[in-house]
């Protein structure tokens, strides 16, 4: 039989010895004798006990000790040493519809130094110049040097599957990006219907920067002008494929 006793709320303000175990909403409840086993904390009875909410800090503990593993985990698959202590894994995804099948869309797949076309103002405000890239990016395992004016990114592809995924990893960062580590990239395509395809570009990286409610959404903000602009130039690579083979 369950039953709510309010008079224990009292016997917990009198009894503050482990305050951290009150901290929140707690509550009495009274149980049958079968489940009287069940009782823990403090009890005034036989077949009572309290149930106290856990302090909000220990959850920001786990919280946070979860997010630092989860950091050292792919630094640790990106060949980083570092592991980023301060720093808060983000990702964040763009997603475009074109007017081709994914076999069609796959080849114009590129990325953002290969781009001809220049960047927006924000992002040339912002970002790094490209210059181009160096190397081949056809297998899984091969690197590609990706140039910019100040610096350079080394991506090893991780991941190919033909019409539907392509995978990269930045191993080496030598390019200033206001303490912003990229660590890896992704695209993805999908079918909506039989001619056409929705493609999501994808950005992991990792940011030391605080307060997260401002800068989070800034460098969202960011990545996803960086994503269009680079799916726009996939959109043009289709348009004059599409061109071409019609003037042929």
């Amino acid at each position: 039989m369950w039953s709510c006793r309010p008079e224990h709320w009292e016997n917990i303000a009198n009894n503050p010895s482990k305050p951290d175990r009150f901290f929140g909403v707690c509550f009495a409840v009274e149980f049958s004798d079968e489940v009287s086993s069940l009782r823990t904390g403090r009890s005034n009875g036989p077949n009572t006990f309290f149930v106290a909410k856990e302090p909000d800090n220990k959850k920001r503990l786990e919280n946070r000790n979860f997010r630092g593993e989860q950091l050292r985990e792919v630094s640790s698959k990106c060949g980083m040493h570092s592991s980023f202590p301060k720093s808060r894994l983000r990702l964040v995804s763009t997603s475009a519809d074109f007017p081709a099948t994914p076999a069609v869309v796959w080849e114009t797949l590129l990325f953002y130094e290969e781009v001809s076309a220049p960047a927006p103002f924000f992002l040339r405000w912002l970002l790094p110049v490209p210059l181009g890239t160096a190397g081949s990016k056809s297998t899984v395992g091969s690197e590609v040097r990706c140039r910019y004016d100040g610096g350079h990114l080394l991506k090893r592809v991780s991941a190919i599957v033909e019409m539907r995924r392509f995978a990269f990893d930045v191993i080496e960062q030598n390019l200033p990006l206001h303490s912003v580590r990229v660590l890896a990239g992704e695209y993805n395509l999908h079918a909506v219907a039989p001619a056409r395809t929705r493609v999501t570009l994808s950005t992991r990286y990792a940011s030391p920067h605080r307060p997260d409610w401002v800068y989070a959404r800034f460098e969202a903000a960011v990545c996803h002008c960086f994503h269009r602009h680079l799916l726009g130039a996939m959109r043009q690579n289709l348009v004059a494929d599409v061109l071409a083979s019609a003037a042929a």
